[in-house]
């Protein structure tokens, strides 16, 4: 049951709304190795990520409860960006979190090398951050406490270091304002 459902998750044909991001994109990292060796790469996309400041914020579907998650597919308000699925409807960030959050994500000593795969079943992002300017993607896992970075074909995994998580974990949860897991879950802690 569990390949049925990876096969139907990541075979719906739905487009992206940004224009910049391939419907069929495929993930081209998929070693331990190939996502530790990326890390080299995370200075030139955070500094790219600082030129353009203005970002917008996709909440993920609730990857982690599959009933959920197929009921969340039926809808039309979603769509695949880089082999996941998120709500087509954006986030609103309050001024203060806001802030918070991009401090979070352009700070290098946020993130460390990957370490590893977690035992979570799986990395599953929470939120996309797409920085418009610089055609920079930004998923983020609240379960797996990791970050995978996208900008024209390059990919850099790495894991947000505890002090980086820390800092925005609690104030992220307050806006899944779309996936009814939210109402079902206590943030992690």
């Amino acid at each position: 049951m569990k390949f049925l459902t990876f096969l139907f998750l990541f075979s719906f044909p739905l487009l992206s709304s940004e224009k910049n991001i391939p419907a069929d994109y495929k993930i081209k990292l998929k070693s331990k190795k190939e996502f530790t060796d990326s890390f080299k790469h995370l200075d030139g996309l955070l500094k790219l990520v600082n030129t353009s400041p203005e970002f917008t914020l996709y909440e993920a579907l609730p990857y982690r409860n599959k009933d959920l998650l197929q009921k969340e597919l039926q809808k039309d308000l979603i769509e695949k960006r880089y082999e996941f699925f998120f709500y087509k409807n954006t986030v609103k960030m309050k001024e203060k979190d806001l802030e918070m959050l991009k401090k979070s994500i352009f700070d290098k000593k946020s993130y460390s090398a990957f370490r590893g795969f977690k035992k979570c079943g799986g990395y599953k992002p929470t939120f996309s951050l797409y920085f418009h300017r610089c055609d920079v993607e930004v998923h983020i896992c609240l379960g797996c406490h990791e970050a995978k970075f996208f900008h024209k074909g390059k990919e850099v995994y790495c894991n947000y270091s505890h002090e980086g998580f820390q800092k925005i974990k609690d104030m992220l949860y307050l806006y899944r304002v779309n996936s009814p897991r939210r109402i079902m879950e206590n943030p992690i802690k």
